[in-house]
């Protein structure tokens, strides 16, 4: 008698609370890049509940970030991740890709999401390193407008590390506006 009693509390109390359902929010996304020779490629961004699509046990990038890191695919990992995953394309075509942010332009564009944190990912163009790669997180859930140095990394593939190290931050400066 007595768990029937709190299973029907407990399903009042249930009923009693009403269901809230969270909204996305639109953002727009500015991306400043003031490297002098290169450009960076379309970007991927998820909430960070999705790292482990970015980053296996050992930290090192998966294969689908390795990818988009090497060879600017988004795809890959973009696909792993699912419906959660963005592909934020910037305004310029280097022969017939789209979506790259050319040196010293800057490109935007919309994204909605429900995440409060935000990794995101591009690939910086080969002329001067075969295996750059810009990395950033925003934390959304605080500020209606945050702007996020990008870090720059070397896989060190050319050199034969194979190991991610860091180069530099702020070549690259991608802004989030809440536009609702």
């Amino acid at each position: 008698m007595k768990i029937q009693y709190i299973a029907a509390l407990f399903a009042a109390t249930a009923l009693a609370v009403p269901a809230t359902e969270s909204q996305a929010d639109t953002w727009e996304v500015t991306v400043q890049n003031t490297l002098s020779e290169e450009y960076v490629t379309q970007f991927v961004l998820a909430p960070v509940e999705h790292d482990s699509h970015f980053f296996d046990e050992t930290g090192s990038l998966t294969y689908e970030a390795r990818a988009l890191a090497l060879q600017g695919l988004p795809y890959f990992l973009a696909g792993n991740i699912g419906p959660e995953a963005i592909i934020g394309n910037g305004p310029d075509k280097v022969g017939s890709l789209p979506g790259r942010t050319l040196p010293g332009n800057t490109g935007s564009f919309t994204m909605e999401t429900e995440a409060g944190v935000v990794r995101f990912m591009s690939m910086v163009s080969t002329q001067n390193e075969p295996d750059n790669y810009v990395m950033g997180i925003v934390d959304l859930a605080h500020s209606d407008e945050v702007s996020v140095p990008m870090q720059r990394f070397d896989l060190g593939e050319n050199e034969g590390r194979d190991r991610h190290a860091y180069v530099s931050s702020g070549e690259v400066l991608v802004t989030f506006r809440r536009l609702n």
